[in-house]
């Protein structure tokens, strides 16, 4: 029971990962730089920062999902860490769930009105 938990959350945040990732590379030219430093800087930033910003991450979400709410017993000095500079607030799962849901269907149509309205070829290219 506990491997399918986890596989559910991974299932979860592959889609919202997926999708976030399939829009940016739909919008910008070098999707990857981007897509690392949102995913691996600025949300990261988000989690530590006071305040409710960590609502803006795909991580929040995703830990919630978790058996234990993605703490475990070997992380006590992160989770203490975590005492002093944010405390968190609460997500239900079901709600967890929605918002991964609900983020992914909008970044991949965000991602499919980007590539309806993207030239991919040049008028050279279409004359010759």
């Amino acid at each position: 029971v506990t491997l399918l938990h986890y596989q559910g959350a991974a299932v979860m945040s592959l889609l919202a990962y997926g999708a976030l990732c399939a829009y940016l590379g739909a919008l910008l030219r070098h999707p990857i730089v981007v897509g690392v430093l949102l995913i691996f800087g600025v949300q990261r930033l988000a989690l530590l920062a006071p305040g409710v910003t960590d609502f803006l991450t795909i991580q929040k979400y995703v830990s919630t999902l978790l058996p234990g709410g993605g703490r475990s017993d070997m992380a006590f000095v992160e989770g203490r860490l975590d005492e002093f500079i944010a405390p968190g607030i609460a997500v239900e799962s079901a709600t967890a769930l929605l918002t991964l849901f609900v983020f992914a269907a909008a970044c991949l149509v965000l991602a499919g009105l980007c590539v309806r309205r993207r030239e991919y070829t040049t008028p050279v290219a279409v004359t010759e």
